[in-house]
């Protein structure tokens, strides 16, 4: 069964690349041949390009993207050579038309992980949520609307975009909840996909690990509580710091130095001593493989991707933890989310081996 998958694709963001490469791991092992959908809008692509500079970039954004060019050249060249060596992506498309003339020789496509539903960041683009295509080929696995709530507008927008779509799985409660509220459809909730694959499966992919003891840092915004406390938790341990870095700016003021590729980030933060993180899948990942780990957000704890996946594993408490005084430094109990990732992965590959099947028909599988 020729089966492909259109992701909200960011070619140099290491939770993109990483699920990207789980889900073709897993599909490819049920005996499907895979491809990813390499989809770009010319505005995305301005955006996503060293040099790039889209409508909605005010003048100092692009001088901030222009003095990070060296380092972005890098990290582009870093996650091309694990692109080529790991996954099995299409062919540039920029129109729909062109979607089209692939997906008629497809017998599935899937929409899928990370935030391909959050109707801001893909601009309202219907090609993500597979309008290229005939309902009966479509599912989505793992979508993420990466919001806990939706304006009138949204609202509308998304009734339109699901009217069709039948089989729907998502990554997190909120998202099937307001899903589930707008359409009235049944909405499935699974793991993203880079926890369907276990510590030793992601092994595979490692490199020689660091000898001495370290902390991991993987912040993606500007975040001063989560900056106070790496800075605490280094004073404390005495450890050095891998902090991966988000362009000059950042390595200047933050100490930010360190540029790992895909492989390199995987393989850092498995044998991390602590992790400090703002990112989900930088969470996902840190509970994976049961670490040591912190996570903050700016603000409010109302990001849904963040707050669901750590009440669901039982670790709520370690989004941002308090650190007025002495920080503990006891890891968490991993009970309650190694039983659910064990009963899940079960479940959330049961759910997309069926919605597989009920595309391609029993008797061609």
């Amino acid at each position: 069964m020729k089966v492909s998958c259109l992701t909200f694709h960011d070619s140099t963001n290491y939770g993109t690349v990483l699920q990207a490469y789980a889900l073709q791991t897993v599909v490819s092992e049920m005996g499907h041949e895979y491809e990813i959908i390499n989809y770009s809008t010319p505005e995305k692509r301005k955006h996503d390009t060293v040099f790039g500079r889209n409508r909605e970039m005010s003048v100092l954004q692009y001088l901030y993207k222009l003095s990070n060019a060296p380092q972005n050249l890098y990290k582009t060249h870093l996650f091309r050579r694990f692109t080529t060596q790991h996954l099995k992506i299409t062919r540039r498309f920029y129109t729909m038309d062109q979607l089209r003339e692939y997906a008629a020789d497809r017998d599935a496509i899937l929409a899928g992980s990370d935030q391909v539903w959050n109707s801001e960041m893909v601009r309202e683009d219907s090609a993500y949520f597979l309008k290229f295509t005939e309902p009966q080929k479509r599912a989505s696995y793992a979508a993420s609307l990466g919001i806990s709530r939706v304006s009138s507008h949204q609202r509308s927008f998304y009734q339109e975009m699901l009217s069709d779509f039948e089989r729907i799985s998502v990554r997190e409660p909120t998202g099937a909840q307001l899903i589930g509220e707008m359409t009235g459809k049944p909405v499935r909730v699974v793991l993203d996909p880079t926890l369907l694959l276990t510590k030793e499966e992601w092994a595979r992919i490692c490199l020689t690990p660091p000898k001495r003891p370290y902390i991991f840092a993987y912040i993606l915004e500007r975040n001063p509580q989560a900056q106070i406390f790496l800075r605490k938790l280094q004073a404390q341990t005495g450890l050095p710091v891998r902090y991966v870095t988000r362009g000059y700016v950042s390595a200047l003021r933050d100490g930010a130095a360190w540029l790992p590729s895909p492989q390199k980030w995987v393989t850092q933060l498995m044998n991390a001593a602590y992790v400090v993180t703002s990112s989900f899948h930088g969470t996902a990942f840190s509970v994976n493989f049961q670490k040591n780990f912190f996570t903050f957000v700016n603000g409010d704890p109302t990001d849904s991707r963040q707050t669901d996946f750590l009440r669901s594993m039982g670790l709520y408490g370690r989004l941002n933890p308090d650190y007025t005084g002495v920080i503990s430094l006891t890891s968490p109990d991993f009970q309650q989310a190694k039983t659910v990732l064990a009963e899940e992965r079960i479940a959330s590959k049961a759910w997309l081996k069926n919605a597989l099947l009920e595309i391609a028909g029993r008797d061609r599988l």
